[in-house]
Parts: structure tokens; sequence; C-alpha cells
């Protein structure tokens, strides 16, 4: 029953291998050349070519005398399963490829019971089960594992030895694919969100090196040891799929002052003053990677669907197999999940950090416009300033603030319309729209009169309304001013002795006079003072100003 199995098995694998193939073979006018070291009967072992194009999935090989298959694990990496029977000085032939690799192979043998090696090995398998999370598809690979020891238990010792022995000759490679979280894994990229998709190549190339064992191996006992090692290798790797494809890696386009950038004029554009900083919001519109992104060129998202692809093929062959195996007695294990993508996925606005910024670069292409600087600020927002130079026409200037933004999953260009005034203008009636950095008009704020007693409140006041009215030197400012005074009185231990009725306090004014404007300083010298004030100005946009902590809104 075991040998019919073994030959279905085997068939399986061939098969498996086979449909991988091309039907031409690799051309090297270059022969390899390679001494490979010692390696144990028992093993698997990886060949690194790296100036050798591999082209097929699948090589025939002879190891001494014996035929072998090597399989494409990496883009210039193949493993191959060294054969029981040839041991001593042999030599790896892979004539598809023109390479000759000598290895000294020694014969495996046990370094303790099978029960204490193969202890090792459910303890591995045990960590890894409780790392996992209480969820349908981590349910089955607790369960896969729990049927493996049920399996292992109904073996005779002899097939107990058999899967020690190659558990022994392998430890490391399996040890560290149930182990290993890939927190080293850069890949070709290195970038923040691309240590992610670094983790998932390096994943997949794990499990794709657990499925070959699967089919390289000659004994249902030793396929059985490697299905369980690359269903958790899956397992890790979907994991990673699955953060990947959460994430809104694809950025659409920037987003400056709530426009999105097109190529097409379009709606109200920013409005920028001569060589007076801007502050506008600045976002990226990011989406999750969809199927119809396959053809961009951007290296990132390159890199993904080739994981991807390749992640899916090693799945396809896993569960192939691990239907084969499920006919034996005591053994059950879960089939792979395949991963797929949706079709499509909505954009969303992130606020650009330092780390995006400086993937930016912003441009004017206008013949009195250039930039003068441009930068991030803490809040995130994008300050910007630009100088008028020439003999423009009357009016405001109006033209594109141009940008490319590039990263390991973008490449696009972009602009926004943007209409520059030639000169710094305040003519005009300018309503107070927030006081005091950020409180409303008529928003009470606590007063504490008592300079040795700072926590406690004597009253309130606010600002009910104040408009500013600019001609080109002259300035006239009403408003109107509410005081609450608490009328309290404390003791010398700010304990309060008496609380009275509260008196409020209506102020109407109106005041008068001259202004400077210098840059970002406006100087106003009211009538009826002696000493000029100076506040500092900033044009929020050409119609929104900030003065000291006052907004106003023309």
């Amino acid at each position: 029953m075991k040998r019919l199995l073994l030959q279905i098995l085997v068939t399986t694998a061939v098969i498996l291998l086979t449909v991988s193939c091309s039907k031409d073979d690799d051309t090297n006018t270059e022969p390899v050349n390679q001494n490979g070291g010692e390696i144990l009967t028992s093993q698997f072992v990886k060949i690194n070519l790296p100036n050798t194009q591999l082209s097929q999935d699948e090589y025939e090989g002879t190891f001494g005398t014996v035929p072998v298959k090597l399989l494409k694990t990496g883009e210039f990496e193949l493993t191959f399963y060294v054969p029981s029977t040839q041991t001593g000085d042999s030599v790896l032939s892979i004539p598809a490829l023109n390479a000759n690799i000598s290895y000294e192979s020694h014969q495996s043998t046990l370094n303790g019971s099978a029960d204490e090696i193969i202890g090792g090995l459910q303890t591995n398998m045990a960590t890894f089960s409780a790392s996992l999370a209480d969820d349908t598809e981590s349910n089955e690979i607790k369960e896969t594992i729990e049927n493996f020891n049920t399996y292992y238990e109904s073996l005779t010792d002899e097939e107990k030895n058999q899967m020690a022995l190659f558990y022994q000759s392998n430890k490391q490679l399996f040890d560290g694919l149930i182990l290993n979280n890939f927190d080293n894994a850069n890949g070709r990229i290195t970038a923040d969100d691309i240590i992610l998709l670094g983790k998932f190549s390096f994943a997949v190339g794990a499990a794709g090196l657990g499925v070959a064992g699967v089919i390289l191996t000659p004994t249902p006992l030793e396929k059985v040891a490697c299905a369980i090692i690359a269903r958790i290798g899956c397992h890790k790797a979907k994991e990673f799929h699955n953060q990947l494809a959460e994430r809104n890696l694809n950025t659409v386009g920037l987003v400056v002052d709530e426009i999105l950038g097109t190529n097409d004029r379009g709606g109200n554009g920013i409005n920028l003053v001569d060589n007076v900083a801007a502050t506008i919001s600045l976002s990226t519109s990011d989406r999750g990677i969809v199927e119809s992104d396959r053809n961009s060129n951007a290296e990132g998202i390159k890199e993904y669907f080739e994981d991807h692809d390749k992640f899916n093929g090693w799945i396809s062959k896993l569960n192939t197999v691990i239907d084969a195996l499920n006919t034996i007695p005591f053994v059950n294990i879960n089939k792979a999940p395949i991963v797929s993508l949706g079709t499509s996925s909505q954009a969303e606005n992130t606020p650009v950090n330092q780390e995006i910024f400086n993937k930016i670069s912003f441009s004017i292409n206008n013949e009195y416009i250039s930039i003068v600087s441009v930068n991030l600020n803490q809040q995130n927002q994008l300050t910007i300033k630009v100088k008028v130079s020439g003999n423009p026409p009357a009016g405001p200037i109006e033209t594109y603030l141009n940008y490319s933004y590039s990263d390991s999953f973008n490449s696009f260009t972009g602009k926004v319309p943007i209409s520059v005034e030639k000169e710094n203008s305040l003519v005009g009636v300018w309503i107070m729209e927030s006081f005091e950095n950020g409180h409303a008009p008529g928003e009470p704020i606590t007063n504490y009169g008592f300079e040795m007693c700072p926590n406690v409140v004597t009253g309130s006041y606010t600002t009910q309304n104040l408009t500013i009215t600019f001609t080109e030197t002259t300035f006239n400012q009403t408003g109107t001013d509410i005081i609450v005074n608490g009328n309290v009185s404390i003791n010398e231990n700010c304990v309060v002795i008496s609380d009275e009725t509260d008196t409020v306090t209506t102020d109407n004014y109106s005041e008068d006079g001259t202004y400077i404007l210098n840059g970002n300083i406006i100087t106003i010298t009211t009538t009826g003072e002696p000493e000029p004030a100076q506040e500092t100005i900033t044009f929020i946009t050409a119609d929104k100003i900030k003065i000291g902590g006052d907004v106003f809104v023309r």
C-alpha cells in the first residue's frame, strides 16, 4: 500500500515539475564550475548561480550517478535534494546550464533518539502556533500542527527514525521557516513601507523552498514533514500579503489646498501674493493595490506582483501534493488559500509627512514667477513663497504649480492652478474669523486675575466682533469686547471668601490710523497713541490673513 502511494506521490511531483518546464534549454556559453563543499544525504542544498539566467522552473541533473531534479527557488538559485545512495566525492552536473559542481557527500546519522529530535520540531511548531490569532485560517494551521503530532505518533520506530533523520539534516532550514519573522528582510528596496514588501518577498521565497521540499523528497514521510513546514511558511507569507493589501500604497496624486492635481485647469486656483509665504494644506490621494496595477512601471508594484504570482504558483503546487498526502491514514493537512486582490479601491487623502515631502519636487514654468522657498511646516502644511519679476501684464498672474513625485511604488506628475498677486494688498474690508489663536468670535476666555493665586477664576472676556478696513495707507477698526468681572475676594491662602454678582461690561470701540506693510511685518500707528505697534502678518491666502493671533477674511 505504501509502495503504491509512494509511486503516486512521485508521479504527482513529476507532473508538477514537468508542466512548469520551459521547452527550450538555457543557453550559457560560459561553463559553470564550482566547489560546493561538504553536504549531507537527505539534505536540501541551495546553489547560487549569480551569472546564470535561469529561464526554467525545473532542471534535470545527475548527482554522481544518481538522477536528480533541481527547482528554481530564487532569481539565481536552484535547490536539490541529496540522495541517500550517493556518498563521497560527487559531481552535480546540470547539462542545460553547462554547470558542474563538486561536493563531498556524507551519510547522515541520528544524533539522538527520534522522539528527542522530533520533539525539537514539535516545540518550535507549538511556539509558532501560540503566536497565531484566533481566526479561521490560523485555527486551520493549529489543527494541521496537531494532526502532524497525531500522525507522528502513528509511525513505526523505523519510520520515526527516518523522519527524525530528515529533520535533523535540514534543521536550520526548517527551524528558520517556522520561527523567522523576516525582521531583517530588505529585498531590493529599503524604505519604510517597503520593509513589509521585503518581508513578503522573503516569506514567499521561504515558503517556496518548503514547497520545493515537498516536491523533491522521495518518500511520503519526508513529504508530510515538508508539507507541514511549507504550510506554515505559506501562512506567514499570506499574513504579509494581507498587510500589504490593506495599505494604501498606490498614490494617485497630490492634493494641494484641497485641489487634486490634474493636467487640466479646473475650479478655483490657489491664491498667492508676491514675496509673501502662504500656508496651505498638502495631502496625498492614496488607494490600495488592485489587479489593474499590473502594468505599473514602479519597482515596488512590479516586485509585489512578481511575488504575488510566484506565491500563488507555489500554493497551487503544494495543494496538489496535499491532496495526495491526505489519503495517508492520520494525515490531515489543510490546504493553503490562494491570495487575490480586488478590482477597485477607494482613494483616501493622507496628510504629507516629511519623509513623503522629501520625494516631491515643485516647479513653476512662467517667465514672471519663480519659487523662492517651499517647505513643510511642523503642522504638515505646505509653506510656499513665490516672487514676481520683470514687467508682467496688469492683474493677477495665472499659471500652474507643477509637481513630480516618485517612490518605490509610484511615479507621477501633476499640477494645480495658482493665481499670483503682483504686490501685497490689504485694501478692503476684513472681518474677524477667530481671535487669540483659534477662539471663535463671542467664545469666552477664562480670566485668572490674581497673580499670586493663578488658579482662581476672576471672570472672562471675549471679542464679539472686529472689522478692519484698510486703504493703501490708512486703517479703521471697529469692534465689540465683552468683559465679565466675577467680583471675587480671596484670603492669603487663595481661598475664595466672597463671590458677588458678576459685572458685565460691553466695550464698543473704534480706532483709526496709518500703517506700513513691510514683508511679514505690519507697523500700525493709532491716532492718539504716542508709539506705533508692530505685529506679524501672514497671508494664509490672498483673502485670508493672520495678524498676531487673530485671523481675518476679506
